[in-house]
């Protein structure tokens, strides 16, 4: 029905929601014949910010009641620029616009809800927006965004990157993300993603590694999700732990399905009251359906904390 009809419809998602992954959303986007509105939210799953929440009900206001119409997107273009290669998309409408950025996310098809999607700033001139594409060893996915004033998000349709056809390719060119960055460092806004989204939320220690906040976990086992990352690339989860009491052995799982075949690696790291780092390293196979997590394992009736979790490609 879709090709046939006129009624407005819109699209309001995390970039990695386990229900309704990306090829779908883009082909029933490409396929609506009527006025269309696309908003997409890097690493969220089925959950979405405050502003998104209200972006939903403005729509409706925009086809019900005559509010101004959000900024309308163009396609994503490439143009060569000397020895760079530029995403370019041009916005219009009224709404002040409060930045611009390219959500870019490594890796080839599927993996759609655990993968990690980097968000690059844009350049604004005029109504013209550009980000440099960086050089890879693998292919890509990109899509573009404005956002104005009140957090609403104008995204165009996303685009597959052929670092060879699109004279990007170089075997040298390292993946740079982290794919814990979402809740890692446990500050205000890590809790209100792991809270938006219904995952687990831990308490809370001013006794800090980084930033403000560490997580403070006193139970014998501890769930932490989602690790976001690439398929087919090795990856290695880095942390800090102390303990405000006793010394105490934790054992770090990253445990994670894939097709339904799962994967394990485990370490067991000696925690005392000073910060320590700890490692651990996997390679998550490629899969059309993955998701990854962190267990912790404490002996009963003790506590440590954490802080700093970061997830990144082994290169």
């Amino acid at each position: 029905r879709l090709p046939t009809k006129k009624t407005p419809l819109g699209w309001f998602t995390g970039t990695n929601d386990v229900f309704f992954w990306m090829p779908a959303l883009m082909q029933t986007h490409a396929m609506a014949a009527g006025p269309k509105h696309l908003a997409l939210l890097p690493n969220w799953n089925h959950a979405l910010t405050e502003p998104l929440d209200n972006e939903v009900f403005t729509w409706l206001d925009i086809h019900l009641k005559d509010a101004p119409p959000f900024l309308a997107v163009d396609k994503l273009t490439l143009t060569r620029k000397g020895r760079r290669t530029l995403a370019a998309w041009n916005f219009s409408g009224q709404r002040r616009v409060a930045s611009a950025e390219l959500i870019l996310s490594y890796g080839d098809d599927g993996n759609w809800s655990s993968r990690f999607w980097k968000q690059i700033p844009a350049k604004m001139t005029g109504k013209t927006c550009t980000a440099a594409l960086p050089r890879s060893p693998i292919p890509y996915y990109i899509s573009g965004t404005v956002i104005d004033t009140d957090g609403f998000r104008s995204s165009t349709p996303m685009r597959q990157i052929d670092p060879r056809k699109d004279r990007l390719f170089s075997c040298k060119a390292k993946l740079e993300y982290n794919g814990a960055a979402m809740w890692g460092g446990f500050e205000k806004e890590h809790i209100s993603y792991l809270s938006r989204s219904g995952f687990f939320t831990p308490k809370r220690s001013e006794d800090a590694k980084t930033g403000r906040y560490a997580a403070y976990l006193d139970k014998v086992k501890t769930r932490l999700h989602p690790l976001l990352f690439t398929a087919g690339i090795p990856h290695r989860l880095s942390c800090y732990l102390m303990t405000p009491g006793a010394p105490a052995k934790a054992t770090l799982i990253l445990s994670g399905n894939f097709d339904g075949k799962k994967i394990t690696a485990r370490k067991t790291v000696q925690v005392g009251q000073k910060w320590t780092q700890a490692t651990l390293d996997i390679s998550p196979p490629k899969a059309s359906q993955a998701g990854l997590d962190l267990l912790i394992e404490l002996p009963k009736g003790y506590g440590i904390l954490l802080d700093a979790v970061h997830f990144a490609p082994l290169q």
